[in-house]
């Protein structure tokens, strides 16, 4: 990636679906920046909403081109993950990733990460990187986990273009290594929330006790259940009980 092409628009349905509707079109290449104040139909993981308050928040999706094996695409989400806390340490905000993708700081989430593939051919000829970070925003209403912010921890307000900025420059450092199979996925596994702790988790109504032990090539989450038996689990499958 040699540059970025940042497009700022107020007010949108969401930038993930703004940005594939470009598609086609001459600016419809990688480092392709679709910013955003307001989204009216923000998404996030498992079609859930994202909620926003105008202006406090960095709201922004990315193209880029892999060109990658779609059995590999969880590679994505793992140097995704690692561009937001790449981005909160440089401020000086320690975070963790939620499997697979919420970034949570004590507990407390503070991103969240949509990312929807272009295939051909078996490969990733596309990926949209949508990226949703609290910035400035104080109070919250609507989320399932509890939502904090940058300007909650730090005890100030940021522009908003200087934490796009960081992003973008992060973004590109974690994206030209994304060919590095082996480091991007130790840094992920490393970086897992609840990682080697026992912990409660629900699955098809049940719950259960278990210990994270790390997540697959193909994105599964693998637990060890009491029996020492380790299951995988895929999106949907399990959640985690806080």
């Amino acid at each position: 990636m040699n540059k970025f092409n940042t497009i700022k628009i107020s007010s949108l349905d969401s930038t993930n679906e703004y940005l594939l509707s470009l598609k086609g079109s001459d600016i419809f290449t990688e480092g392709l920046v679709i910013v955003s104040d307001y989204q009216f139909k923000g998404k996030g993981q498992y079609n859930n909403r994202w909620f926003s308050n105008k202006g406090e928040n960095l709201l922004v999706s990315v193209l880029l081109e892999p060109n990658i094996s779609v059995k590999k695409q969880f590679d994505i989400c793992k140097m995704a993950s690692l561009t937001i806390l790449d981005l909160l340490f440089s401020l000086g905000i320690n975070s963790k990733i939620k499997w697979p993708n919420d970034i949570l700081v004590k507990d407390h989430k503070i991103s969240g990460i949509l990312i929807d593939n272009i295939i051909q051919k078996n490969n990733i000829i596309y990926s949209i990187i949508g990226f949703g970070l609290n910035v400035n925003q104080l109070f919250f209403d609507n989320f399932h986990i509890n939502p904090t912010s940058i300007s909650i921890h730090l005890k100030k307000k940021f522009k908003i273009s200087l934490i796009l900025e960081k992003l973008l420059i992060h973004l590109k450092k974690n994206n030209d290594i994304l060919s590095d199979r082996e480091l991007i996925n130790q840094l992920y596994q490393r970086n897992l929330y609840n990682k080697d702790i026992v912990s409660l988790y629900e699955s098809k109504g049940r719950k259960f006790k278990g210990i994270l032990v790390g997540v697959s090539d193909l994105g599964l989450l693998l637990i060890q259940k009491e029996n020492d038996e380790i299951v995988k689990f895929n999106l949907k499958e399990i959640k985690m009980i806080f």
